[in-house]
């Protein structure tokens, strides 16, 4: 059973509903995370402490503090413009360059990355912004073809360009995040080794400065388990792309990939859960789930 819908091989639905479903929940959960995350709060980090190799505006990161909050304001105003679909070029394309911009400066305190795939996803919507009829203002070429209704059914075809090619992007990061790892070792990857797994757990312990957590004290005493979940990390990881363009497992790979993300979570309390793991809901089926859904309601 396919619970997810595979856009490389299938760009193509009988309606936009499934763009619709992930423009509103891809920007509507970044709006929140954007709002919520403390920006400000990095105008009190030390400068000496700041990782080396920071951007040059960390040099007069005095001045700049004090802005930050507007243009984080400004973010999410551009991210709920775009889940409201007004005016989406502008919004997406503003939502992404701020939203690049403000991980840039958040980088050298939090090393935060999950912002890649809302990125991503903006940049991939707002050049196909007109495969989404539900827009204010509503493009041409979405009524010209046909498929702007947006009612599970429809006849006319819509084609759906911006989650085939996130998709694939989702899996490409997946996949050099994977050869990154083979790249740290010789005949048998070092990354994937039971004493560097068990040393992973332990700095990221330490670094939090709380205890181990209990799970992760339980695997270290477990050395073929670790073995066990570093290697298949690097599968998955590489696995994930090939699924996608053989259109093979990729249910398998999406929700074997998931339990990593928890299994990260709770041993190491790192929460790539609300980015990479919320993205995959994307990919599921939405107009055929509203078809069943209202076939049921219908049913005596």
């Amino acid at each position: 059973m396919d619970w997810f819908v595979n856009y490389w091989h299938a760009p193509n639905r009988a309606t936009s509903l499934n763009l619709v479903v992930a423009r509103v929940f891809v920007c509507s959960l970044a709006a929140w995370k954007v709002f919520a995350y403390p920006f400000s709060g990095l105008a009190d980090y030390p400068v000496y402490l700041i990782t080396s190799g920071a951007p040059g505006l960390w040099k007069r990161w005095p001045e700049y503090g004090q802005w930050i909050g507007w243009e984080q304001t400004l973010a999410a105003g551009c991210l709920v413009s775009c889940a409201a679909g007004l005016a989406p070029g502008i919004s997406a394309f503003g939502a992404a360059a701020l939203v690049s911009h403000l991980t840039a400066v958040a980088w050298p305190v939090s090393y935060e990355k999950t912002w890649l795939p809302t990125i991503y996803f903006l940049l991939l919507y707002g050049l196909h912004r007109h495969e989404d009829p539900w827009t204010v203002p509503r493009p041409r070429k979405a009524a010209a073809t046909g498929f702007s209704s947006g009612i599970p059914g429809a006849e006319a075809g819509a084609p759906l360009d911006t989650l085939k090619w996130f998709l694939v992007t989702i899996a490409a990061i997946y996949f050099f995040a994977g050869l990154h790892k083979l790249g740290e070792g010789g005949p048998w990857v070092e990354w994937a080794s039971p004493v560097n797994m068990a040393r992973m757990l332990e700095r990221r312990a330490a670094a939090c400065g709380v205890e181990l957590p209990a799970l992760a004290a339980w695997l270290i005493g477990k050395p073929w388990l670790l073995a066990v979940l570093g290697w298949g990390t690097v599968i998955l990881e590489l696995g994930l792309l090939v699924a996608v363009l053989t259109n093979r497992l990729l249910t398998t790979c999406l929700l074997c990939l998931a339990a990593m993300h928890l299994g990260i979570w709770a041993t190491m309390s790192v929460n790539y859960v609300t980015d990479f793991v919320a993205m995959y809901l994307v990919f599921l089926p939405w107009d055929s789930l509203v078809t069943a859904a209202r076939r049921r309601v219908r049913a005596p």
